[in-house]
């Protein structure tokens, strides 16, 4: 398995790796304070709002800024940010599935 990634350089987690960050009742803080980027689905389902990836391909977490390089990935609501992301650790299996996703591992 390749090296733990530096997030900074990575993001691939809340870029285009994946389609939907689930957003579910025990994500209160997320639910409380960033009601603007909580999308709520006609079918009860609740994610984080996206945004067209800079590369033109697929779409990242609105949350996101940053592009790895120049300035490094940071998530602006990282201490609201829900079970799905925080639950998610670096160097695990859906981590580096996240970078063969977007192309940084293989």
């Amino acid at each position: 398995m390749d090296p733990t990634p530096d997030c900074a350089t990575c993001g691939a987690c809340c870029r285009e790796a994946f389609d939907s960050v689930p957003v579910v009742d025990t994500d209160e803080r997320t639910l409380a304070r960033q009601r603007d980027l909580v999308v709520h689905h006609d079918d009860g389902w609740r994610d984080l709002q996206r945004t067209a990836a800079p590369s033109g391909c697929g779409s990242r977490c609105a949350a996101l800024i940053g592009d790895g390089e120049l300035a490094p990935y940071r998530c602006t609501i990282y201490d609201d940010r829900p079970a799905a992301c925080s639950e998610l650790e670096v160097g695990s299996e859906n981590c580096h599935l996240a970078r063969r996703r977007v192309g940084l591992s293989t």
